[in-house]
């Protein structure tokens, strides 16, 4: 069956429209972050770039929130006053969902999560 030449150019558009879409939706760079806290003493004024996660308590995970892709701070308190600082990166195309980690021996470690 023949399709008439305006029927041959929708279909075509709508066939380019949708390869474009997923095109552009593999290449979207798109980033969330949660932090676990597995050290011994409450983290608050919790922030990692610009997500503030406020108080977390010991053995605690927080909810994942988005982040810009690129390098970020880290900072926080304990509550004798001491000052929890650090700096990460996330990055790559696609979704990625990262935790972060304050160690039991106070040190980070970043890992995405499957």
């Amino acid at each position: 069956m023949l399709l008439p030449t305006n029927s041959k150019k929708i279909w075509l558009s709508k066939f380019l429209l949708c390869i474009a879409l997923v095109i552009s939706s593999c290449t979207k760079e798109e980033h969330s972050i949660r932090f676990r806290n597995n050290f011994h003493h409450t983290v608050s004024s919790l922030t990692i770039g610009s997500v503030v996660f406020g108080e977390v308590l010991p053995d605690k995970i927080t909810a994942y929130r988005s982040i810009e892709t690129g390098d970020f701070e880290i900072s926080g308190n304990f509550y004798n006053g001491s000052q929890l600082v650090g700096a990460g990166s996330v990055s790559g195309k696609g979704k990625h969902h990262w935790t972060i980690t304050l160690n039991s021996n106070g040190g980070f470690s970043t890992r995405e999560d499957k």
